[in-house]
This record gives C-alpha cells, sequence and structure tokens, in this order.
C-alpha cells in the first residue's frame, strides 16, 4: 500500500482522534465560563500539539539547511 493513499475511512478516524485528543479540550478551554479543570486540559492539549508541531517542523527544515548547506559548499 502506498503511504500517500488514504482511505475515508482512516482521514476519518484521524480527525475523531485528532478532536478527541485536542480539538475537543481546546473549544472547551476558550470559554470564559470553563472549569479550572476544562482550562487545565486546554493547556495541556495546546502543549501537547506544539511540541507535536515543533517536532514535525524541525524534521522538516533540518532536511531543508542540510540540502541548501551541500548545495553551497559545492
Amino acid at each position: 500500500m502506498d503511504i500517500l493513499c488514504f482511505h475515508k475511512r482512516d482521514i476519518c478516524f484521524f480527525f475523531g482522534q485528532f478532536q478527541a485528543s485536542y480539538g475537543k479540550p481546546l473549544l472547551a478551554a476558550r470559554d470564559p465560563k470553563c472549569s479550572a479543570k476544562d482550562a487545565e486540559a486546554g493547556v495541556l492539549a495546546m502543549e501537547a500539539l506544539h511540541k507535536q508541531v515543533m517536532l514535525f517542523l524541525e524534521f522538516i527544515f533540518s532536511d531543508f539547511l542540510f540540502s541548501v548547506a551541500i548545495v553551497e559548499n559545492w
């Protein structure tokens, strides 16, 4: 199976998993009348999402910068 071949069920599963892990806690924390528990869950979800995004960006940009350094040193 090709890694770029996504099925509708896979996308729906990912979106549902994303919503459960990040979407619901973040939306609940945005409510001005949220409880302290909801606010803490939102902060933890934001930190976890930030960590995932930063790791991805670090991977992408380190590969890009490595290839630029090779071209400049050539």
